[in-house]
């Protein structure tokens, strides 16, 4: 969903083990928001941005098969994973999509009642666009629900030097690659500025161990290329 410039991670089978400890973290979160944005059976979800559908099987389980659950994603890659997890849970009421949001044509308008996003604002220069592309796609009353990192707020998550520098690093990288890491905290601006009628936000710290956000800082240091501040944070 966002271009090989500013994408600063690896896709496909290379960032799989990342993006599930990434949804180890975050699932309860994104459960939790997508149950109080009133996700139930019968449902048409986008899920934009999928990834590799760490969050497909919650999602058509619970629209079910009077619902319908349509997956995009810019890369190939991902959705080849994203296929086979939805295969592997017997669940045949996702469809899959291939494109960029806004670029693509003959996607079912008007028609969904929720769509969902997860981290991917933070890795595009053109959120305002995405965040307009996404209104066509909803039927009066249907609602987003976008959930972004404030990258600058994980620094909380250990007090440690050299951890705090790898955080602050890679807030520095997402600003040379023209996006911005922390834009959690423009949501709701971001969506009112684009005519949502009704924008709510809800701040929270995902729970998670020291163990995972190392863990998890590593995987994406060795994706980044970043040998010299993984060191930092294996010592």
């Amino acid at each position: 969903m966002t271009t090989d410039q500013t994408y600063a991670l690896e896709v496909g089978t290379a960032g799989h083990q990342r993006l599930d400890l990434q949804h180890d973290i975050l699932k309860e979160n994104s459960i939790k928001c997508l149950t109080q944005a009133g996700l139930k059976p019968g449902h048409v979800v986008w899920d934009i941005g999928c990834g590799n559908g760490a969050m497909l099987p919650f999602l058509a389980q619970t629209v079910g098969g009077q619902g319908h659950v349509y997956a995009l994603d810019q890369r190939g890659g991902q959705l080849d994973l994203a296929k086979k997890r939805v295969q592997n849970a017997g669940l045949t009421n996702v469809i899959f999509f291939q494109g960029e949001i806004g670029m693509l044509r003959g996607l079912p308008a008007q028609a969904a009642d929720l769509v969902h996003m997860r981290l991917l604002l933070m890795h595009v220069k053109n959120p305002r666009q995405i965040i307009r592309a996404l209104l066509p796609l909803l039927k009066e009353g249907g609602v987003v629900v976008s959930q972004e990192s404030i990258m600058s707020k994980s620094r909380d998550y250990m007090n440690d030097v050299s951890y705090h520098a790898c955080i602050d690093a890679l807030v520095n990288l997402g600003k040379a690659l023209g996006v911005d890491y922390d834009i959690g905290g423009a949501l709701a601006t971001l969506y009112k500025e684009a005519g949502y009628k009704e924008v709510g936000v809800v701040f929270e710290k995902p729970e998670a161990t020291p163990k995972q956000i190392k863990e998890m800082l590593i995987r994406g240091l060795e994706e980044w290329q970043r040998e010299d501040l993984k060191k930092k944070v294996m010592s």
